[in-house]
């Protein structure tokens, strides 16, 4: 199983320019959450990562997710070579402080398709939070955030 979770109601502008928005956003993989529980963070890149990570995982390579507020990333290791809508990836949460290998918390396995599921769900709520806000630098961010439909 795979959340991915950002509280939009949290989300808070700082910056205009440049463009920071700062707030809450983790990740629950098999039911543990990462880097841990209301993390704070800037949810907009860590989902850039995501989409990019997508993209690559969609390609056959390994592609990683990184929380930009400590030494925190996701690994995504395709397992098999189906179509994106049955493609199961290795998730490998990961933390490099301590080595330069870094040390795995969470191993696990999950569809794909779930991901992108809940990148385009994530990606809706902040779209949403940003046009009731007003908040039209976010909605042109959000314009050229990686794609991830199915194909």
């Amino acid at each position: 199983m795979f959340e991915l979770i950002m509280p939009v109601e949290e989300l808070e502008v700082r910056s205009r320019s440049p463009l920071f928005v700062a707030g809450q956003i983790w990740a629950v993989i098999d039911g543990v959450d990462f880097p841990g529980a209301r993390w704070t963070d800037s949810p907009i890149s860590v989902l850039g990562s995501l989409g990019t990570a997508i993209q690559a995982v969609r390609r056959g390579e390994v592609g990683e997710v990184y929380f930009f507020d400590g030494p925190y990333y996701l690994k995504f290791i395709p397992e098999n070579r189906l179509d994106s809508t049955s493609l199961k990836i290795g998730v490998v949460a990961v933390c490099d402080r301590d080595s330069d290998e870094g040390v795995a918390w969470i191993r696990g396995k999950v569809a794909l398709s779930e991901v992108m599921q809940k990148y385009q769900l994530t990606i809706s709520f902040l779209r949403g939070w940003a046009e009731s806000q007003g908040e039209a630098a976010v909605l042109d961010l959000l314009s050229h955030m990686p794609s991830v439909t199915p194909h």
